[in-house]
């Protein structure tokens, strides 16, 4: 299982342990933090599912959802936790003061553990990293509100625009081809 927490200037604004990492589970509990703390400019992550398929540029559905929301993904270096130090030490702190000292039984029990930590971590927790503030006196939500209706791509084939320049004196839409074009192959 796999804390997913939403941090900014090392301030955990909510954060959800999920029984799995699908798309839907991923998708189900983040939606509810963007509608209430406003949407990033991007959110780093791994390559792994549901952010990644471990192939460079091939795309999830989770990651088109959040392009439709202008959220960039920016990918660690794979083979590289290096990279994803602040992410791994976050990760680090967790296990080392909530997740080793009890045996927790249920996810519900591990969220409340999870949970109390976070105040703790935000408000009481002085930061290195932060010159030594509190990460709540860091944190401000962004102005970039959730969205009432995800925007439709702009290059969809059933609402095709004129091209910018006509083709042979007639202007051809977007997503299609001159039906002449392979007759006109071999002409001089």
């Amino acid at each position: 299982d796999r804390l997913h927490p939403r941090a900014h200037g090392g301030f955990v604004a909510q954060g959800s342990l999920g029984q799995d990492e699908r798309m839907q589970t991923v998708h189900a509990r983040m939606e509810p933090i963007l509608r209430h703390h406003g949407l990033p400019m991007a959110i780093y992550t791994d390559n792994g599912p549901p952010w990644g398929t471990g192939v460079p540029n091939q795309w999830t559905k989770l990651r088109v959802w959040l392009l439709k929301l202008a959220i960039d993904l920016i990918h660690a270096t794979p083979y590289h936790p290096q990279s994803r130090r602040k992410n791994e030490r976050f990760h680090r702190s967790l296990k080392a003061k909530v997740f080793a000292f009890a045996a927790l039984t249920s996810h519900a029990q591990a969220q409340k553990a999870f949970d109390r930590w976070r105040d703790i971590y935000n408000h009481h927790r002085p930061h290195q990293g932060i010159d030594m503030a509190l990460p709540a006196s860091r944190y401000r939500p962004s102005l970039r509100p959730f969205p009432n209706r995800l925007p439709e791509p702009a290059d969809d084939p059933h609402h095709a625009e004129p091209r910018s320049r006509p083709h042979r004196g007639r202007a051809l839409r977007r997503g299609t081809a001159d039906p002449r074009h392979a007759s006109d192959r071999g002409r001089a």
